[in-house]
């Protein structure tokens, strides 16, 4: 129960970084394209 409990949490902590990756990326590509155009 314990183990389920902290691998789910670890899941979250991976999850919300993806997220945070992924925004940035984006806002990048965003910034890349507004610099090109």
């Amino acid at each position: 129960m314990l183990q389920q409990g902290i691998i789910s949490r670890n899941w979250m902590l991976s999850n919300s970084s993806l997220l945070l990756v992924q925004t940035l990326w984006k806002s990048r590509l965003g910034e890349k394209i507004l610099l090109e155009t």
